[in-house]
């Protein structure tokens, strides 16, 4: 659990007792987190019902505990200050990223610290929506796979490029070949079929097991030389009832089929409260926290529908959204806390990856039908 996480909880309903609940749930993740045990052993429990399905596609380590065939006579190399766990031969996905977004920054007149700084600023109402690289990634849309092949394929033909005509430059001209010449640009991942896979194992974590990783974030997925992608450190997970799951599978299809009259009612069944228990406050949270965040599209198409102006700025938004205009939160419990931790982080780690602006519930979509199903 990250201060983040404590600090948007605190953003989201404002001080007082209405945190109750948010900070019960704190609590017992702030106990996971620190109490190795308790974590290798969700570790475990993760990797022995994930990997059947998704095994040739992701890898988790297991803990060196006493259920490990190579733990020692002495006993587990597990305690409450220490996790002891396989080892992955990778390196963590955003050292693929970083490339990828330098060049998205460049290309829009920005570095990439600064517009690293702008994308984690806790506090929107203080982002300049004037910088073009922020306006472009907030009206960003879906990248698809052939797209990113595409792209791929481009580099790889400047990279080819760049090395004929330095060697031309300097073996045959005998001059100092151009700048863009001597530098090569790092082929980006398939971002898309990444990010798509990432969603369908959260999603299966979510739905089919009732355990998930609230904390899916670039420093925890790992590229492994097999093409695979590791996954670590289940401190911050989070268990669903049945029926929480089920709530928050209606929640879901709802808002990814654009359902506007049943997300209000599918997001109280959830526990979600307000004062007034106002629909459009439902509606627009709704789709803040669990689509693709305040994207234009969804912001203008839902306007009408809550009274906002089209084009609302984040200052305005936020008023709508936590400032009163609307009706005031009364209840967010936690595990939705965390359930939209989980879609915030995944939605931001598909960004890095190059595919895009995606929608949470659409990408969870799939695996809630699966659970209403069964």
């Amino acid at each position: 659990m990250d201060v983040a996480t404590v600090s948007f909880a605190l953003q989201l309903l404002g001080m007082g007792s209405q945190v109750k609940e948010i900070f019960a749930t704190m609590q017992e993740q702030f106990r996971q987190e620190f109490d190795f045990t308790a974590e290798a052993e969700v570790m475990r429990e993760v990797a022995d019902q994930v990997l059947p399905k998704f095994g040739r596609q992701i890898d988790i380590p297991l803990p060196i505990d006493r259920a490990h065939p190579s733990c020692p006579e002495s006993g587990s190399l597990c305690s409450t200050k220490v996790l002891t766990m396989e080892r992955l031969e990778g390196v963590p996905i955003r050292q693929y990223a970083i490339p990828l977004m330098k060049m998205f920054a460049e290309a829009h007149g920005t570095s990439w610290d600064e517009l690293k700084r702008i994308l984690e600023s806790k506090d929107m109402t203080k982002v300049d929506l004037e910088n073009p690289a922020v306006r472009r990634v907030l009206r960003m849309g879906e990248v698809t796979e052939w797209q990113s092949r595409l792209l791929a394929l481009g580099i790889q033909l400047r990279n080819c490029t760049g090395r004929m005509v330095g060697g031309c430059a300097e073996g045959i001209c005998k001059v100092k070949p151009p700048n863009w010449a001597r530098r090569s640009i790092p082929v980006p991942l398939n971002g898309p079929r990444l990010a798509r896979l990432l969603y369908d194992v959260h999603g299966y974590e979510i739905f089919q097991l009732g355990l998930f990783n609230s904390d899916p974030h670039a420093g925890n997925v790992f590229m492994m030389p097999d093409g695979k992608l590791g996954l670590i450190d289940y401190g911050a997970c989070m268990r669903l009832t049945a029926e929480q799951r089920s709530s928050i599978a209606h929640l879901l299809i709802a808002i990814a089929d654009e359902d506007d009259e049943a997300v209000p009612p599918a997001f109280w069944a959830c526990g979600f409260r307000s004062k007034n228990q106002d629909p459009r406050l439902a509606l627009l949270l709704a789709h803040v926290f669990f689509n693709r965040g305040p994207y234009p599209y969804d912001m203008n198409r839902l306007a009408p529908k809550v009274g906002m102006p089209i084009d609302a700025d984040i200052m305005t938004l936020d008023s709508y959204l936590r400032g009163g205009e609307l009706d005031d939160i009364e209840e967010f419990p936690g595990h939705l806390v965390m359930l939209q931790r989980c879609a915030m982080v995944l939605s931001g780690l598909a960004l890095e990856l190059g595919a895009g602006r995606l929608s949470s519930a659409q990408m969870l979509k799939p695996q809630a039908k699966l659970w209403l199903q069964d």
